[in-house]
């Protein structure tokens, strides 16, 4: 099964409905995806709240500074249609690192309704800090990220750690036998 890594940027903020009501939005900002080659695809929503993205300061210095030029910002469709094209028809696993925000935005890339998701794509994205976690991985085998919230380094980052974890497994059984 391939595997492949990912990561988004998002905004999240209160939508206030006409008859007062609230609830909480995750809109997504950006999304990448890198395989074990190096190949990788990278997007930027036009249709952001970017109001809503420009009053959080975290956001407007950590994210929004390092997107790519606007014109290059791609609607949803399109970037279903690219990341669709990018995953191919082979038996895919989605990998990323802890927010359980990455795995709705990359259902929601795909689908509106999780049933509807792409038949090569297998289950729900696996989330590799449970695997770090579990492992308790020496802080030696974690890989620097130098450009922290800029997508695709976030992506690069996964792949990287996520496979220094496999290694550390094969050191650990390496040295004991």
């Amino acid at each position: 099964m391939r595997k492949l890594w990912f990561d988004t940027e998002f905004i999240e903020y209160e939508a206030v409905l006409e008859d007062g009501r609230k609830f909480p939005v995750t809109d997504p900002i950006s999304f990448a995806v890198v395989d074990l080659e190096g190949r990788s695809f990278m997007a930027v929503f036009k249709e952001f709240n970017r109001a809503a993205a420009e009053q959080n300061e975290w956001v407007t210095e950590n994210v929004l500074a390092k997107l790519p030029d606007e014109s290059t910002w791609q609607s949803r469709d399109q970037i279903r249609e690219g990341l669709l094209d990018f995953i191919g028809e082979d038996p895919t696993e989605f990998r990323y690192w802890y927010a359980p925000q990455d795995a709705v935005i990359l259902h929601k890339i795909f689908a509106v309704s999780f049933l509807d998701q792409p038949e090569n794509v297998k289950g729900s994205p696996f989330n590799i800090a449970q695997k770090f976690q579990e492992m308790a991985v020496p802080s030696a085998y974690i890989p620097l990220n130098m450009d922290k919230h800029e997508v695709l380094s976030d992506a690069i980052w996964t792949r990287d750690f996520d496979l220094a974890m496999d290694q550390y497994l094969i050191d650990i059984q390496e040295n004991s036998l």
